[in-house]
């Protein structure tokens, strides 16, 4: 393998870009690197390359490239490395997650009506459970999709209370509570 790489991250900052940083331990007839991003981990598109390089090196080198147009929600990453014959070494992809606004249910108290919207970042492929506080799992409708958060609607008429909403996104648990009035 002409190139040893050391670490490779992605990291949201402040400002909705993403800073991607690599470090090298060694490198062999290394002619550059290229950087993609995808939002499905199928189809990936260019983001930058790093080519103004040394061939060789035997030290710790340590590269930085911005994303500043990076995607909403959750983004990955790849790193390509390709040698001076023209072979390339992909490498696996991280990932980074850019939220405009808190995750959770709004409005909440929910009115009557039982209407209410979910801000998470991937609407389409989330879990949910919704269940009263003695543990009964009740009926949720998805109405659907506004501007990336979910449209849900409780089915049926619920007593005034205290409601837990479970979300699985990504691997990731939330509960939100919910109060009905």
């Amino acid at each position: 393998m002409p190139v040893s790489l050391v670490s490779f991250t992605a990291i949201a900052l402040e400002n909705r870009t993403v800073e991607l940083a690599w470090t090298t331990s060694l490198e062999t007839n290394n002619k550059g690197f290229l950087i993609e991003r995808s939002k499905d981990l199928q189809q990936f598109e260019r983001v930058g390359e790093v080519s103004e390089i040394a061939a060789n090196s035997n030290a710790l080198k340590n590269y930085r490239l911005n994303d500043a147009n990076a995607y909403s929600g959750t983004s990955y990453y790849r790193l390509t490395q390709t040698d001076l014959s023209g072979k390339a070494t992909v490498y696996p992809a991280v990932s980074v997650v850019i939220r405009e606004e808190a995750y959770g249910v709004f409005p909440n108290p929910v009115l009557s009506d039982g209407r209410f919207t979910l801000r998470l970042d991937e609407p389409e492929t989330a879990l949910l459970h919704f269940y009263s506080l003695d543990g009964r799992l009740l009926p949720l409708q998805k109405t659907g999709i506004q501007s990336g958060n979910l449209l849900l609607k409780t089915s049926g008429k619920l007593s005034t209370g205290v409601y837990i909403l479970t979300v699985l996104e990504r691997g990731q648990l939330r509960k939100h509570r919910l109060i009905i009035e």
